[in-house]
């Protein structure tokens, strides 16, 4: 069942939520709190002047610790090496769950098929939940998780899908779900909404959560090579434990959700 919470707008995101077409039940967008179950370089950024983190046309970001030059802007301060690894294509056909992941399924099918990760409710009467999360917890301080996005939900009901940090109860997402692209994170059971976009498949065929000195930043990409910063802050979670999750779900009822499909998580500088 969905569970219902207060959300928390930070700064002027409601401002923001309501320009990017995200003015939805945020209650039932997201049923997983109570389960228990990123990256290079920095980027340059650039804040608006209504004080929510702005979105630069580029970012740059650099390997490992160091700052990277990317394109239309300069690297920001480098953090710790990336230590972690992490990578799977989901080619074989079969879900590696013995040392890799634990899979979730309430009312969805977790399936890998086709050269990809499938999430898709079963009864669309119901509320559901579907997440492959990794085993293992990483250490992915100065990393960043990476997955690439080639279907997503009917944007037209409260089905839903997103890359997902997590530190017991505590995670830090980008979601995708009512046309928009969302950035969040959610501590002691409250989501807070930082920022967000219209969804764009081209733009955002890519998503990543990453770490550098001390700063998370939540990113997108065409191509999973050039990146755009949508949002930044102070890391809200340690990263030196974070269990990595792919998810799809639906908050209510809703006829004709869809599913969420996914190909080639990483975590790597």
């Amino acid at each position: 069942m969905a569970i219902r919470r207060t959300i928390l707008l930070v700064g002027s995101s409601i401002a923001a939520a309501l320009l990017f077409g995200c003015g939805r039940d945020w209650d039932a967008f997201d049923p997983r709190l109570g389960t228990s179950g990123a990256g290079a370089g920095g980027a340059s950024t650039s804040s608006s002047s209504s004080g929510m983190v702005g979105q630069s046309s580029s970012s740059a970001s650099g390997m490992g610790g160091s700052g990277g030059a990317g394109t239309g802007g300069s690297g920001g301060a480098g953090g710790s090496p990336c230590k972690a690894t992490l990578h799977d294509d989901f080619n074989d056909g079969t879900i590696e769950t013995v040392t890799t992941w634990e899979v979730i399924e309430d009312n969805t099918n977790v399936d890998e098929a086709d050269g990809s990760l499938a999430i898709q409710p079963v009864d669309p009467a119901q509320s559901s939940y579907g997440e492959l999360r990794s085993k293992q917890a990483y250490d992915v301080s100065g990393c960043g998780v990476l997955v690439q996005f080639r279907e997503v939900p009917n944007p037209d009901t409260s089905a839903y899908m997103g890359l997902v940090l997590r530190v017991g109860d505590d995670y830090l997402e980008i979601g995708i779900s009512g046309g928009g692209v969302h950035f969040t994170k959610t501590i002691g059971n409250q989501q807070i909404y930082i920022a967000g976009a219209p969804y764009d498949p081209s733009q955002h065929a890519y998503l990543r959560i990453r770490e550098a000195a001390g700063t998370t930043y939540w990113d997108t990409s065409p191509d999973g090579k050039q990146w755009s910063n949508g949002a930044q802050e102070a890391n809200p979670l340690p990263f030196d434990a974070i269990r990595v999750g792919m998810t799809t779900g639906i908050g209510d009822a809703a006829s004709s959700p869809g599913r969420g499909v996914f190909d080639n998580i990483s975590i790597a500088p």
